[in-house]
């Protein structure tokens, strides 16, 4: 059923999108969940907007706990698929890949520690959102104490090295330190697939070195992490970034099917890699996880969808009809 959304519900839309405090974007979304037709195309919709009403408000009232003083320099809600959060040194080029993989004006300067508060963008990859966080640097010379819970928050981590600035070994080392300091332990690209115990204290990562067109001869690998090179002023390498970082967020999409409708492509769920039907059913609806007889599956290379249960196993851009 497609969702026939009213000028009303793009105009509170905008608002959101142009919020510049909490209670703008609360205002905002309100506004967009009560212009929104009610009817099982935008189900979905509904349920994205209510989940970001209650971020907000939790925004909100750690904010009110600390006695008014605004939201907390590292809190970055986390929004679309995954968070992934941009560490590096003074001056390696964070925003500027933050710039060139999401569009987001970031504050670009030839001089260190321009960037003095986490700041966010999304990254398109295909069918889904990724959200990237470029933070305040890492630095012996000054760094507020709360930058180091920043990557603790996220998804992942995209570590950024320059390579125009000396021995790289030297640059990851700096920047693996204080990380260590922070008590964060990082699992490099190639490690990936083993789970991790402390979703908290550690992260997936991945390498990139900055202004790869600066650079003289560039390692394949700089300690334990392969390196990926990039320029942000040329663009190379940049088309690679984003199905890495998808990957390395460990999920995969999987795309609802109303019985009697073709599936929704456009707006996939995506769960953790290694869920089944059941986990795709509590996500949907209660009522699903509860009450669900059976569910129909279809996937890349079947035409005709086959007759799944509960505990059945689901793989990226699977499509699923839940019946009850």
């Amino acid at each position: 059923m497609p969702a026939n959304l009213t000028p009303q519900y793009f105009a509170a839309e905008e608002k959101y999108k142009e919020a510049k405090n909490p209670q703008e974007k609360l205002k905002a979304l309100r506004g967009m969940l009560s212009a929104i037709p009610k009817h099982k195309g935008t189900e979905k919709l509904q349920a994205d907007i209510k989940r970001r009403i209650s971020l907000v408000e939790e925004e909100e009232e750690r904010s009110r706990k600390r006695g008014g003083r605004g939201p907390s320099p590292d809190h970055v809600p986390r929004e679309g698929a995954g968070q992934i959060v941009i560490v590096g040194e003074p001056n390696v080029g964070k925003s500027a890949l933050l710039a060139a993989l999401t569009g987001a004006p970031a504050e670009v300067a030839a001089y260190p520690f321009s960037t003095q508060r986490p700041r966010p963008g999304m990254l398109s990859f295909e069918d889904v959102q990724i959200q990237l966080v470029d933070t305040p640097p890492f630095s012996d010379e000054y760094m507020e104490p709360w930058v180091p819970n920043i990557p603790r928050a996220g998804n992942g981590v995209l570590l950024v090295i320059d390579l125009s600035a000396g021995d790289p070994d030297d640059r990851l080392l700096g920047l693996l330190v204080h990380l260590e300091a922070a008590r964060l332990s990082l699992v490099p690209e190639g490690e990936w697939e083993r789970p991790i115990e402390d979703e908290v204290f550690t992260k997936r990562a991945l390498l990139a070195g900055s202004k790869a067109d600066l650079a003289g001869e560039i390692p394949e690998k700089v300690g334990d992490f392969p390196l990926r090179p990039v320029s942000s002023e040329t663009l190379e390498g940049i088309d690679r970034l984003p199905a890495l970082l998808f990957r390395m967020l460990r999920v995969m999409r999987v795309y609802p099917k109303m019985p009697g409708h073709k599936p929704d492509m456009e707006r996939p769920f995506t769960l953790p890699v290694g869920s089944g039907v059941g986990d795709l059913c509590r996500i949907v609806h209660k009522d699903f996880a509860e009450k669900l007889r059976f569910a129909r599956l279809w996937r890349e290379g079947s035409f005709q969808g086959i007759q799944v249960h509960k505990d059945h196993p689901l793989l990226d851009k699977d499509i699923l009809e839940l019946h009850m």
